[in-house]
């Protein structure tokens, strides 16, 4: 790439996430800093600011690199919350023009969104989306419509649109992204390549232990996985339910697991270093999966990395999932939002050895076409800084 100044606006904490890493990261594969990881990577000697909002603000500096988490905490009267944005939206923009960048990438929603394209404009540079998150959220209220309907403005004015997984292209698409300017990575998982175990037999994989990993919130079906599998809990004492996680959902999670009969088979260790999971998935019968319909999924790593190491998945029948989860084949999909159903399908996957065998097969072909991929997150970054160049002024739209 040639010589400039870039921006990288995305969720989190980026001055954690910096100051984890470093401005030149050696090969970063999965675990949460594996974006902001290959954006510098890919960077190279670039000068770059790294902007994102959080509930609690931060800085970090390196030799090249400068990242600021600016604060974003939840507002107690909600008639502040428009002039919170305006101030999100008018930090991000004044920030990013006193930087200067000759190119903005911007994974966020919202003010963070506007202001990155506003200011892009200002500056006359190239401007590109990356989106990792499902995009709308069905609300009915009027300010969240009027929020989505001006992200979808805004990515339709991009100069590339980045995305992860064939379910959010095909929501762009949808959206009226041209194809030609939308570019769908994958993200490969060979760093999970020691943990795969050979052909197992179905009585060798996993015992009777049913897994979740990932964030402990309620979007995610923590509390609709606990309601499904206490019955099965109480007819089996071998069966184990393992949480693996930490969030905001936590102390409740544990509190009603404490409180439940078969309170001993239920284990909520909190959170779990990112090495440590492919153990637990390959000590587990089936990984479960059962995020809401409120919570905005894209690409559900958790059940791709369970996949690849070759344990089926059980998941809803809505989003990203079943682009991922073939029912009957190496998972099985359940009605979103219905416990009963879930709890039928769980007690399917533990109960009937002849469908387990064949779901352990298709999770063992899954995991072994979704190991690789051709065209990376680098790839894509690479390919729309390429695009980007040559597309000024901004493309027009339909």
């Amino acid at each position: 790439m040639g010589q400039g100044r870039l921006v990288y606006c995305k969720n989190g904490d980026v001055a954690a996430e910096l100051a984890a890493l470093g401005d030149r990261p050696a090969q970063v594969t999965g675990g949460p800093h594996h974006y902001i990881g290959t954006f510098l990577q890919w960077s190279e000697d670039q000068p770059v600011l790294l902007l994102s909002f959080n509930r609690h603000s931060g800085s970090h500096r390196t030799a090249r690199a400068r990242a600021r988490t600016l604060h974003w905490g939840p507002r107690r009267n909600p008639l502040l919350g428009p002039f919170a944005k305006l101030r999100m939206f008018l930090t991000t923009a004044a920030r990013i023009l006193a930087f200067r960048p000759s190119w903005v990438l911007c994974a966020a929603s919202g003010p963070p969104l506007w202001a990155c394209y506003a200011a892009a404009r200002m500056l006359g540079v190239p401007f590109v989306h990356t989106r990792h998150g499902r995009f709308g959220g069905g609300s009915r209220r009027w300010n969240r419509q009027l929020e989505t309907w001006l992200d979808g403005w805004v990515i339709l004015h991009a100069h590339a649109v980045i995305c992860h997984g064939p379910y959010l292209r095909e929501q762009l698409l949808a959206l009226g992204v041209p194809r030609a300017r939308l570019l769908e990575f994958n993200l490969s998982y060979r760093y999970l390549d020691a943990h795969r175990a050979p052909r197992e037999a179905p009585s060798d994989a996993g015992g009777r232990t049913v897994l979740f990993v990932g964030r402990l919130q309620k979007a995610k079906g923590v509390f609709d996985l606990l309601e499904a599998m206490l019955p099965r809990l109480q007819a089996d004492p071998r069966l184990r339910l393992v949480y693996a996680g930490g969030g905001p959902d936590l102390a409740r999670l544990r509190e009603r697991a404490a409180a439940a009969p078969c309170a001993r088979q239920i284990e909520v260790p909190g959170y779990v270093p990112h090495d440590r999971v492919p153990t637990l998935v390959r000590e587990a019968r089936v990984v479960v999966t059962p995020t809401r319909a409120e919570l905005p999924e894209s690409r559900c790593k958790a059940a791709i990395e369970s996949l690849v190491l070759g344990r089926p998945v059980i998941a809803p029948d809505a989003g990203p999932f079943p682009y991922v989860v073939r029912h009957g084949d190496n998972g099985l999909l359940f009605r979103e939002h219905d416990v009963a159903d879930l709890a039928r399908q769980i007690g399917a996957a533990l109960d009937d050895e002849a469908l387990y065998a064949r779901l352990l097969e298709g999770a063992r072909r899954a995991g072994a076409e979704l190991l690789d991929s051709s065209f990376n997150f680098r790839d894509a970054l690479e390919a729309a800084y390429a695009r980007s160049a040559l597309a000024l002024p901004a493309p027009q739209t339909r």
